[in-house]
């Protein structure tokens, strides 16, 4: 009867250990399941204040830059009653100036930005796995911003063509706030810059249009 009261006393221990051991099991793996919930909610977080801080300086970087061109007068660089007064198109030369400049003080600010969203990327307080993801991310819209300030030059060395064109050639004229190109090879040459000018703003507003649908997938 002994033997068998120890056999039986040694199996409820071994039942127990399992069940112990079960027990644990369970707790450890609801800990883990938490512990990764918590961990995807904290990168979240960080992606969020970090797409919104980056949002915000490409943003206010971008509306200086549109304003400069404002104020340079870029708008009405082709308007045919200013271009009319416009001896020598002096002040035409110049709004294209003030446009190149503007332009090199964005290019700039949006490299420095750059460059600062790749630091702070790096000292974030997220997994190997999660850098990665979010540099690859981030190398992404990199690439679209140079291609945008690429074809931004190309726009205005465009509108330049044009200018240098009205300059050098003297069969031209504006009537009625209209151009009159008498000579055949100045409409062509013309209107082939403004056919690529016309080609270089559909790609930026698809690439605008491609990181907004990126943004939205995210």
């Amino acid at each position: 009867m002994r033997t068998v009261g120890f056999l039986l006393l040694l199996l409820l221990v071994i039942i127990a250990a399992r069940l112990a051991g079960g027990t644990a099991g369970r707790v450890a793996a609801e800990e883990s399941r938490k512990s990764a919930s918590e961990d995807l909610a904290h990168f979240i977080g960080e992606l969020e204040k970090f797409e919104l801080a980056s949002s915000r300086r490409q943003q206010a970087l971008r509306d200086t830059y549109v304003s400069e061109l404002q104020e340079g007068g870029w708008e009405s660089l082709f308007d045919a009653g200013r271009i009319k007064q416009d001896v020598g198109l002096a002040e035409t030369s110049r709004i294209v100036n003030r446009a190149k400049a503007a332009l090199g003080k964005f290019e700039a600010g949006v490299l420095a930005s750059m460059e600062t969203s790749r630091q702070q990327i790096n000292a974030l307080e997220i997994s190997d796995r999660e850098r990665s993801t979010m540099l690859s991310s981030f190398d992404r819209g990199a690439k679209a911003s140079h291609e945008t300030l690429a074809l931004e030059h190309r726009l205005i060395l465009e509108a330049e063509s044009v200018v240098s064109l009205l300059s050098s050639n003297t069969s031209w004229a504006v009537e009625d706030d209209r151009f009159v190109l008498q000579d055949p090879e100045l409409r062509r040459a013309i209107g082939a810059r403004f056919q690529e000018m016309d080609a270089i703003a559909l790609r930026q507003q698809k690439i605008y249009e491609g990181a907004n649908s990126d943004a939205l997938a995210r």
